[in-house]
This record gives structure tokens, sequence and C-alpha cells, in this order.
């Protein structure tokens, strides 16, 4: 209910992030600084900012994507991070792999099973070619319309998406799950 609250939070967290080498930042069209009001700076850039990581990351993202949605991109976060793997050339210095997704899920006709069979398999990659990170997850993109198309995001981030982005039973190195970060936007 408090955005200040929700930064002071992030600020006061920030320094697991601090001393690592590198980042790796993968998102959709809000991690290409998409709004619909306009263009605005990457949560991407803004976030490397606030955590105070300088340019010690990289940003993969692509319109519409998801764990199992593929949007106008037509890819899924797994598929912009395997197009774009060999541009990373010191993959044991990543630490935080931070994927922020959610609301293209929910628009999409998978299930909760759907979406933790995709995030272990994304993690499952990641742990392969990352050896030394860490996945996080947030949620963006609540919807705040009063339509039915609107209840109808809410419902499915609320059902489905966010325990599916929280739940990784399957996972030797499980990914974390940012809390309350579906209410960012």
């Amino acid at each position: 209910s408090n955005i200040n609250e929700i930064k002071s939070k992030l600020y006061n967290n920030k320094s697991i992030f601090e001393n690592d080498a590198y980042c790796l930042f993968i998102g959709d069209s809000y991690g290409n600084g998409y709004t619909p009001d306009g263009n605005v700076t990457s949560w991407c850039d803004l976030l490397a900012n606030r955590l105070g990581i300088g340019n010690r990351y990289y940003k993969y993202n692509s319109n519409g994507a998801g764990f199992v949605a593929t949007g106008s991109g037509r890819l899924t976060f797994l598929q912009v991070l395997q197009n774009n793997i060999n541009n990373i050339t010191n993959k044991s210095a990543i630490k935080k792999i931070v994927v922020v997704g959610g609301y293209n899920d929910s628009n999409y006709s998978s299930s909760y099973n759907d979406m933790v069979t995709a995030i272990e398999t994304f993690n499952n990659y990641c742990n392969t070619q990352f050896p030394n990170s860490k996945l996080y997850i947030a949620c963006s993109g609540y919807n705040s319309n009063k339509t039915e198309a609107g209840a109808n995001v809410r419902d499915k981030l609320i059902r489905d998406v966010i325990p599916a982005y929280m739940s990784t039973p399957n996972l030797t190195n499980p990914c974390i799950y940012i809390p309350y970060s579906h209410l960012i936007l």
C-alpha cells in the first residue's frame, strides 16, 4: 500500500547485489522501458542504478515474454536467454539473475503447472550456464482496471502466476521470489 515502504525494503536489501561481479536481468516490454503512456527508462537500468552495480550487468528483454507467454516478441524468458547466451563472456561472473514478468503469463492460457515447469526449466538452465548464480523472480504488471478484463488479469495473477513464481518444489537450488513485486506498477 505504500510505495516508499517497498522502496525502503529494496534499498535495505541492496547489499545482496553490491559486491557481485555481474547481474543478469531478463524481462518483457517493461525491461525495454515500455509503458502505455510512452517510453521510459528500463527497469533494468533503474534497478542497476539503485543497487549501485554500475555497468556490471546484462539485460535482455522481449515484448510480451513470460515463462510460458511469448507475446509479440514470440519468445519466452528461456528463449530470450538462450538467444543471448553467447553475448555473456564470463558466465561464472554472473552472481544474480533477476527475472521480472508476470503480466504476460496472466494473459496467456497457461496453467499453474505449466508455469512451474517452465520456471524449473529456466532455473535448471541458469544453474548449468551460470554455476555461481542465484535466480530471483519478480511479478510485475498488476492490472488495476475496473473492467472484467482487468479483474481477469488480477484473478489469474493471484490464483496461478504469483503462486507459480513462488513455488519451486523440484529444485535443488530454488529461486527466490521477490515478495510484493506485483504492486510495483
